[in-house]
C-alpha cells in the first residue's frame, strides 16, 4: 500500500478507465457489446440486423470470449462500467437503479460476475430464490433480461468496474505520510505473529485498520471490525465505505433496536444486518467485505462460522477489536474468539495499553492525541477550568454554567456531554429560560440549542449536527448523554458522572476533525471544578477529566510535575475566575496526575 501526504488522494486513473483499457474496443466489439448490453434475444438480433442465427450466436460466443467469460450478463456490465456503450442503447427507462435496497444491489452485484447456480451457492439459497429475487429486480428497473439490469447496474454506477470483472488491478489504496510508521509496524509484527495490538487515537483507529488490511490481503480482504455502538460503530461505518467504495462491501451487523419500531435495512444510511440471513444476503460467504459489528451481535457470527450449511461463512483475513480494554469483547485465547477463526487480530486502543487483555499481542505502536494533532490529523485543544458553584444539579444551574463560560470566553458552539438523555433534553430547553433572565448586555443576541436522543433517527440527527455547524447564532449549543461526532465545536463541557474511560472517550471524540476548518480550530475542553467540599459525581470532578487528557497528552502529567503546588497552573486558563476552594480542588486533581492518586 502506498501512503501520501493527504488524508484523500484521488487515484490518477479511474477503475472504469483501467477497464476500458483491458477490454477490445474496435469497431466491431463496440458494436456487439452494444448489442449485448440492450434488450435484445437472438431471434431479434438476428431479425434487426438481418443477419443469420448462426452468425449472431458466433458474434455472441466471440463477445464473451473477447471478455474472458461463458456469461453474457457479465459481457454487458463490463462495457457499461467501462462506459464504452452509449446510452441510447440501454434500458433506462425505469426505475433508478440506486434506488434498490441494499441486499438487492448487492444481487445485482454478484449477477454481474456468477451464474445464478454460482449465486445461490455464494448467498447460500436455493437456485429458485435467486430467480424470484433476479425477477424482482428485473421488474424494479422494467427490464426483461439479466444481461439489461447489469448493464443498467453498471451504467449508473451500482455495478462497479472491479464487480464486473475481479481482479482487476486496481491501484493500491493511499493513506496518509503520518500514519506510514504505524502501519508498518503492525505489518511487521503480523507478518510473524498472527497477533498485534496498537495504542492509536480513537479518530484514526479505522484508517490504520483499512490500511493494514488492505496491505496484507489486498482488495479481496474479508474484515471483521468489532465496535461498542454508537460514535465508534460510525466512524467503522464512514471509514469502511470509503476503502470499500470501488471493490467489496460493508456491511453493519448490530441489534434490533429494541422497544420501539426499527426502520427496514433498506431504508437506513448504511447497509444493516439483524439476522444471519441479512447478513449472507448483503456479505455472502466468501465475497470481499467488511462486516462492522457490535459486540452483543458477534454470537450471529460465530453460528454462521460452525453451521452445517453447505457453505459457511469463510475465515476472515483480520479481526480488528476497536477499545479493546473494554468488557464485553471476545477475551483472546477463549472460545467466543476462536468461534471467530481469521488469519490475524489486531487489537486497538486510545488509553493506555497497560489495560488491555493479556494475550492481546505485542504493543507495537504508542501514538497520542497530541502528536496526532502537531501532525494536523486531529485537533489540538485547550484546557479550560470554570467556576461550578451549585454542582450544576438542576438543568437550570447547567444552563447558567453554559451561558457564562460562553459570554467570558468567547465560546460561539458548545457540545455538552449530559448524564443521562433526560438531562441532555431539560438543558436544551432550559438554556432559552436562562438566556431570558440574564441582563440585556448579558444575553447572547441569538441562541440554538437542541438535544439529540438515541432514538432519533439518522436523517434528524444529521440535520441537527448539520444546523449544530452551519448555524449564524451567536451561540449554538448541541447536548447528548454521550459523545457525537459533530463538526464545529468550540468547546466541549463534560457534566456527566462518568468515569475517565467516558470522559475520554467524550473529549477524544470532539477531537475528531470532520469539518473542513476544524484542523485549524482549537477545541477547548471546558473542566468544571467545583468547591473542595462538593466535588465529585455531580460535575465538578475535575481530576476524573485531567486524568483523561493525560491521556491524550503524556506531556500533561510532566507540566503538573514541574509546576509547584499552589500555582496558578499556566497550562490551565480560566483559573482567574476561581474561588480559593475551587483552586484548591483544582491544585489536588492536577498533583494527582504525577502520583496517579485521586485528591
Amino acid at each position: 500500500m502506498n501512503h501520501a501526504p493527504a488524508d484523500t488522494v484521488p487515484t490518477a486513473t479511474t477503475p472504469a478507465a483501467l477497464l476500458a483499457a483491458i477490454l477490445p474496443r474496435s469497431r466491431h466489439a463496440l458494436t456487439w457489446a452494444a448489442l449485448l448490453c440492450g434488450p435484445g434475444t437472438v431471434k431479434s438480433i438476428t431479425r434487426t440486423e438481418n443477419l443469420p442465427r448462426a452468425t449472431v450466436q458466433r458474434e455472441i460466443t466471440a463477445a464473451m470470449e473477447r471478455c474472458s467469460t461463458l456469461l453474457r450478463p457479465q459481457v454487458a456490465a463490463q462495457y457499461a462500467a467501462a462506459d464504452l456503450v452509449p446510452a441510447h442503447r440501454l434500458s433506462l427507462t425505469g426505475e433508478d437503479p440506486r434506488d434498490l435496497d441494499h441486499a438487492d444491489r448487492a444481487l445485482l452485484r454478484l449477477l454481474a460476475r456468477h451464474s445464478r447456480a454460482d449465486v445461490a451457492v455464494e448467498l447460500d439459497v436455493a437456485q429458485g430464490t435467486v430467480r424470484t429475487r433476479a425477477a424482482r429486480v428485473r421488474r424494479f428497473l422494467e427490464v426483461g433480461t439479466d444481461h439489461e439490469a447489469t448493464a443498467v447496474g453498471a451504467a449508473m454506477g451500482v455495478v462497479r468496474p472491479a464487480d464486473a470483472h475481479p481482479g482487476l488491478p486496481l491501484p493500491a489504496p493511499t493513506f496518509p505520510e503520518s500514519l506510514a510508521p504505524v502501519v508498518e509496524a503492525i505489518l511487521a509484527a503480523l507478518a510473524g505473529t498472527s497477533r498485534a495490538a496498537a495504542q492509536v487515537p480513537r479518530a484514526e483507529q479505522q484508517a490504520v485498520a483499512a490500511a493494514v488490511a488492505l496491505s496484507r490481503a489486498g482488495h479481496g480482504a474479508r474484515v471483521l471490525v468489532i465496535a461498542a455502538d454508537g460514535p465508534a460503530w460510525d466512524s467503522a461505518m464512514d471509514t469502511w465505505t470509503r476503502a470499500r467504495e470501488h471493490v467489496g462491501t460493508v456491511v453493519g451487523l448490530r441489534p434490533r433496536p429494541g422497544g420501539r419500531t426499527a426502520a427496514a435495512p433498506g431504508d437506513e444510511q448504511w447497509p444493516l444486518a439483524w439476522t444471519r440471513r441479512g447478513l449472507l444476503d448483503l456479505a455472502g460467504t466468501r465475497q470481499p467485505a467488511t462486516v462492522v459489528a457490535t459486540p452483543t451481535v458477534l454470537g450471529l457470527l460465530a453460528d454462521l462460522h460452525r453451521t452445517p450449511a453447505a457453505r459457511p461463512l469463510a475465515p476472515w483475513d483480520l479481526v480488528v477489536t476497536t477499545d479493546a480494554q473494554l468488557r464485553g469483547h471476545p477475551v483472546p485465547g477463549t472460545p467466543d474468539e476462536r468461534a471467530l477463526p481469521a488469519a490475524s487480530r489486531l487489537a486497538l486502543t486510545s488509553t493506555r495499553p497497560e489495560r488491555l487483555p493479556r494475550d492481546a499481542g505485542p504493543v507495537v505502536v504508542r501514538r497520542c492525541a497530541a502528536l496526532a494533532a502537531e501532525q494536523g490529523r486531529v485537533r489540538g485543544h485547550r484546557l479550560l477550568a470554570v467556576p461550578l458553584t451549585a454542582g450544576a444539579g438542576t438543568p437550570d444551574d447547567a444552563a447558567a454554567l453554559v451561558l457564562r463560560a460562553a459570554r467570558r470566553h468567547g465560546l460561539g458552539r458548545v457540545q455538552v456531554v449530559c448524564g443521562s438523555e433526560r438531562s441532555s433534553c431539560l438543558l436544551a430547553g432550559a438554556l432559552a429560560r436562562a438566556a431570558e433572565a440574564l441582563p440585556g448586555w448579558r444575553r447572547p443576541a441569538s441562541l440554538w440549542s437542541e438535544a439529540i436522543a438515541a432514538d432519533t433517527g439518522v436523517e434528524a440527527r444529521a440535520a441537527v449536527v448539520r444546523r449544530f455547524a452551519e448555524g449564524r447564532e451567536e451561540l449554538l449549543v448541541l447536548t447528548a448523554s454521550g459523545p457525537v461526532r459533530a463538526a464545529g465545536a468550540d468547546a466541549l463541557l463534560v457534566l456527566a458522572p462518568y468515569d475517565e474511560h467516558k470522559a475520554g472517550e467524550a473529549v477524544e471524540w470532539a477531537l475528531e476533525a470532520r469539518g473542513r476548518h476544524d484542523r485549524a480550530r482549537t477545541l477547548t475542553v471546558v473542566v468544571p471544578t467545583a468547591s473542595a467540599d462538593a466535588a465529585g459525581p455531580g460535575g465538578g470532578d475535575a481530576a476524573m477529566l485531567l486524568r483523561a487528557c493525560a491521556v491524550l497528552d503524556p506531556g500533561l502529567a510532566d507540566r503538573a510535575e514541574r509546576h509547584p503546588a499552589g500555582s496558578r497552573w499556566p497550562w490551565i486558563e480560566g483559573t482567574p475566575y476561581l474561588d480559593a476552594s475551587q483552586r484548591a480542588h483544582l491544585d489536588a486533581a492536577a498533583r494527582a496526575l504525577t502520583t496517579g492518586r485521586r485528591p
